[in-house]
């Protein structure tokens, strides 16, 4: 006979803590400050409202690149809805709060309701995306993306379907749209097609569906790119060629470390101004967790 089901294991009990996570995290819209590419964001959404302008590229992107304009259409609808300043950052906090759900999500299918759980908890836990609800702009949807991404990833891998890989196609250009460091999930996604290739699970029609499906949003600034004789396309490859450039494959390795590493102990350091012996051990186990973490997973995919 099935042990009964206690009140704290119930779908009613599960819901109400993800409800107070997203409360949570909504507390901290008020704090949220006004700055440069805020204003610049809210008057092109206030343009595209009443008609005045129908942007083809994006915010510019570390001074580089501008893609797609999906941002700037996302905060136009949140103007639309929210009708005043105060109303619109509510409502990207509120939009960036899906990835409470996205969380619990991604570690039910990971390894249960528990873990799923303990996931959504730890994005409440003070941290460097924290600063992101303070300035409150496109990185705001990283996260969300990245979780989207990752369950995408996650079903892709339990039941190799199209509509997974499509999704994983679509949510990781959206990524990039919202912060370019997100490319590094790149990997991730040429690891599974690899795996699906391997089990016989793709097709060539899959991968040029999915393939076409991620170029929707990127398509207005082509367009536009293109009436400008590929002037950012050319920058963007000069850019990559630099071995100056921060984004650029050359400093792989250093900017790993920096991610990894150099990040964390800037955290602790001095955002929370700890004495440099006790950031350096704060930082070596936050460090030795997320090795931890890897080689669990490794574990768990080798034995289910």
């Amino acid at each position: 006979m099935d042990r009964q089901e206690s009140w704290w294991e119930s779908r009613a009990a599960r819901y109400a803590a993800l409800a107070l996570l997203v409360v949570l995290l909504l507390a901290r819209v008020p704090y949220a400050g006004t700055h440069m590419g805020l204003s610049r964001d809210l008057f092109v959404a206030w343009r595209i409202v009443h008609g005045e302008a129908f942007p083809m590229q994006g915010p510019v992107l570390n001074d580089t690149i501008h893609l797609g304009p999906f941002w700037f259409y996302v905060t136009a609808a949140l103007l639309a809805i929210g009708r005043t300043w105060l109303g619109t950052v509510f409502l990207m906090g509120l939009l960036a709060s899906i990835q409470i759900p996205l969380a619990y999500l991604v570690g039910k299918a990971l390894h249960g309701r528990n873990a799923g759980l303990l996931f959504a908890v730890g994005l409440i836990v003070p941290n460097w995306a924290s600063i992101e609800w303070l300035l409150p702009s496109h990185p705001l949807l990283s996260t969300p993306c990245d979780l989207a991404f990752l369950l995408c990833a996650l079903r892709y891998w339990q039941r190799p379907r199209l509509r997974y890989l499509c999704g994983l196609a679509f949510v990781f250009v959206l990524a990039l749209h919202a912060h370019p460091s997100n490319a590094g999930l790149v990997w991730i996604g040429l690891a599974l097609i690899v795996w699906a290739w391997r089990k016989g699970a793709l097709r060539p029609r899959d991968v040029g569906i999915a393939g076409a499906l991620a170029l929707l949003p990127l398509l207005p600034f082509f367009y536009w790119d293109a009436m400008q004789g590929f002037r950012e396309l050319h920058g963007a490859g000069n850019y990559l060629g630099n071995a100056h450039a921060t984004g650029s494959p050359w400093n792989v390795v250093r900017l790993l470390t920096g991610v990894a590493y150099g990040g964390t102990r800037e955290w602790f350091g001095q955002l929370l101004g700890w004495q440099p012996g006790l950031a350096a051990v704060a930082t070596i186990v936050t460090a030795a967790g997320g090795v931890l973490g890897a080689f669990g997973l490794i574990a768990m995919a080798r034995d289910p």
